[in-house]
């Protein structure tokens, strides 16, 4: 009896402290979605809402990065986090670069290449979409950023903690919403996600820096590049003739890539090597699997 008392207490203080923030957490997330989605219905219509959902697709693409190589580290984020939690800073900065490096040429490539992309994949009729598909492949890379401090928090135990920032997102997310979506309309939705995921990233890594000590001096130059380069993409995607678009997107995206493969150590760039090769490797038995 006494025994029972006990598993029964401790079985109380895992739902409490792991089970009910993340119901919470997934609870904040998709009534924010349904509505910023129902908004921009009602104020610009059912086309909108298709042309979104087309950058959505194409950008969401990119995460599939993050959580590849995030997910696996959680358990041993854990294990690490009770023994030595000096460790796991230096665990976590690494990941979060990596996953950075990885996320932005792709991010870059839905950019540039956003047109065609569309064009092949749904059609030229939507077209319309290409501004919104390169502001969603920004945010996406900034959602990877987030998706790995998200893992941390899960890792380290730090579920409330990881809730709060979810409620922050969506108090953000909301006013946003109103206030872009009406006047904006498509761009206003890509602007909110925008706006609502950098502040996140800013609030969670300003955390995680103070409490666990990461180090993003590394990751900035990945972040750095990422600003330059859509400072960049953004007017000549809107001035230019799509000839002098891509090939200045190419110069561009080839820049980036030189300059983050210059930046990596040999032992970063050989973990690189054999992740790309994992990712590659699931989505192919992914293809297979689902060819058959």
């Amino acid at each position: 009896m006494h025994r029972s008392k006990i598993f029964i207490r401790y079985d109380s203080v895992l739902i409490f402290k792991f089970a009910i923030p993340l119901l919470l957490s997934n609870l904040t997330i998709t009534p924010a979605f349904f509505f910023i989605r129902t908004l921009l219905v009602v104020s610009s219509g059912f086309s909108n809402l298709g042309f979104f959902q087309i950058a959505d697709t194409i950008s969401s693409l990119i995460l599939f990065a993050s959580y590849a190589i995030a997910v696996p580290f959680i358990p041993m984020i854990s294990e690490q986090y009770e023994r030595n939690p000096q460790i796991v800073s230096q665990i976590t900065s690494k990941v979060l670069r990596i996953v950075l490096i990885i996320s932005l040429p792709v991010a870059l490539i839905f950019g540039i290449y956003s047109r065609p992309i569309i064009s092949i994949l749904f059609g030229s009729e939507y077209n319309s979409a290409w501004l919104a598909t390169i502001i969603m492949t920004a945010c996406s890379f900034v959602m990877t950023g987030c998706a790995v401090t998200g893992w941390i928090l899960i890792g380290i135990g730090r579920m409330w903690t990881a809730f709060y920032f979810n409620l922050l997102w969506l108090i953000v997310f909301i006013i946003c919403s109103l206030l872009l979506i009406t006047p904006f309309a498509l761009i206003g939705v890509s602007m909110t996600y925008l706006i609502a995921y950098s502040i996140g990233a800013i609030v969670s890594w300003t955390y995680l820096y103070i409490n666990i000590g990461m180090n993003y001096k590394r990751s900035f130059q990945v972040i750095i590049l990422f600003i330059i380069s859509y400072i960049i993409l953004i007017p000549i995607e809107i001035l230019l003739s799509e000839i002098l678009l891509y090939s200045i997107g190419t110069i561009l995206l080839v820049s980036n890539i030189l300059l983050l493969y210059r930046s990596l150590s040999k032992p970063e760039l050989n973990n690189l090597i054999k992740i790309i090769k994992k990712i590659l490797t699931k989505m192919t038995y992914k293809g297979l699997v689902g060819g058959q």
